[in-house]
């Protein structure tokens, strides 16, 4: 919203500035997503959008909270995403195209996560030594 001053000595004139932090989107702020204007989780710190997020604006008199989410797929890892490789993410690479760590048989490549239980496999397989 905005906070408004009346100036004198023009009746009715106001000299009006955007608000940060009161979930209203006015004026040059990019996001306001409420308080408190510093959680980095949101998206929207300082009433700018941060880096990696995309912020959707409600329908004027909605009455919803504007909302910022995450954008999987840009090579930015923010919010609850574990990894962002950007257009490499892919199910069977270390990054799925969801951006969560591919931890399983499926990956394949550098970076790729071991379970425990296949590091635990691993350790226990017997080595077979070739004599000379």
């Amino acid at each position: 919203g905005f906070e408004c001053a009346r100036t004198a000595p023009v009746r009715g004139s106001s000299l009006c500035t955007a608000e940060c932090g009161d979930g209203v989107v006015a004026a040059t702020e990019g996001c306001d997503v409420g308080l408190p204007t510093d959680d980095p989780l949101t998206g929207c710190v300082g009433c700018r959008i941060r880096p990696g997020f995309v912020c959707t604006r409600p329908a004027c008199g909605s009455g919803e909270q504007q909302a910022c989410s995450t954008v999987c797929g840009d090579g930015i890892v923010v919010g609850a995403e574990e990894c962002d490789e950007g257009f490499l993410n892919d199910d069977k690479a270390s990054c799925r195209s969801d951006c969560t760590a591919n931890r399983g048989d499926a990956c394949i490549g550098v970076g790729c996560e071991v379970s425990e239980e296949a590091l635990q496999e691993f350790l226990e397989k017997p080595v077979e030594l070739e004599s000379m």
